[in-house]
Parts: C-alpha cells; structure tokens; sequence
C-alpha cells in the first residue's frame, strides 16, 4: 500500500513539473506588453489597441460595466508608456467605431448628450483630435458633443463640464516611433 501511493505521489509530482510552468491564457495575450503614449493624429490608427487616460485625474476609460458612463479604472496610469494593463481599459478603433478590445461585436454608441452605451446594434463614429502638447479630445457627431470627464466618470457633453482632454497610448507593437 505504501509503495502504491509513493508511486501516485511520484506520478502527480512529475505532472505538475511538467505542466506547472505552461501560463493558460485566453484573450490576455492580445494586451500583453507595453503601450506608449501616443501625441499624433498619424499615429491613430484602425485596428490598433488603445488606452484612454484622463490628463486631469490619471484615469483609464473602463469598457465594461456601462449605465450612460464610462467608469474610470481605480488604478491610475500616468508616464510614456504603460505595461500590461488589464483589459477591461483596452479599445480598438476602426473607422472612428471605439470597442473593447475584448468584444468587437459592441461599439460605443451615444444617442444625444448625456446619453452613451456599449451597443450591438448601433454605433457612433468619433472624431479624434490632438493638440500639440499632445493631449487629445474625442468628440461625436453634431449634437452629441465631446467625451468629458467629471466626478463619475466620461459622457458627451455639449458645454465644458468637466475635463475632456485625453492622454492616449497604443500597444507598442502597434506603434510607429
């Protein structure tokens, strides 16, 4: 009996140094790695894999968890480049469409002021503007107004509540320097 479970213990000891180091990973691997910080228009570009950071507080734009706001990250990022970041901040641009990095299927959709959602079925094209100190401003079509941050987190808005300039960064790999 004794030798039988010395011969278990050996077999399960082998498997776990064996498989013990593979990392199991799922859509982590498409945000892993370095973003940098991105200061022109040129440098925006679709497909790529972005962070959205408020100049003002230091906060990411989450893209989960939507209730007519964008809610800011509890961490805050600040710097030339950022690492790893968790992807509940990461988006993707195509043609002025934002969506999370993880589910192309939903856009960020904003039907008036005040108003903005993750939606499947409609979307709002954002144009994207960057000073030259490189901070940038999102804003929606006529009527919509530009993506601003106050106490709670980002909406559009038509007047300057708020604080709408951006500090944006893009998966390195994806970057031209």
């Amino acid at each position: 009996m004794a030798k039988r479970l010395f011969s278990l213990l050996l077999v399960l000891a082998m498997l776990i140094s064996a498989f013990g180091g593979l990392a199991l990973t799922a859509d982590a691997a498409e945000i892993a790695g370095s973003f940098v910080r991105i200061t022109e228009l040129s440098e925006l570009s679709d497909g790529g894999s972005y962070v959205f950071v408020c100049a003002a507080n230091s906060k990411a734009m989450r893209n989960d968890n939507l209730n007519n706001w964008i809610y800011p990250s509890s961490e805050t990022w600040s710097g030339e480049y950022l690492t790893d970041p968790d992807e509940s901040i990461v988006w993707t641009v195509n043609g002025g469409v934002i969506s999370p990095v993880n589910d192309s299927d939903l856009a960020l959709y904003a039907p008036a002021v005040k108003q903005i959602s993750l939606s499947a079925t409609n979307s709002t094209v954002w144009s994207f503007a960057c000073s030259e100190s490189g901070e940038w401003t999102i804003s929606g079509p006529d009527g919509i107004g530009t993506l601003r941050f106050n106490s709670t987190g980002w909406r559009p808005y038509s007047t300057s509540a708020g604080s709408a300039e951006l500090l944006i960064y893009k998966l390195d790999s994806q970057a031209s320097h």
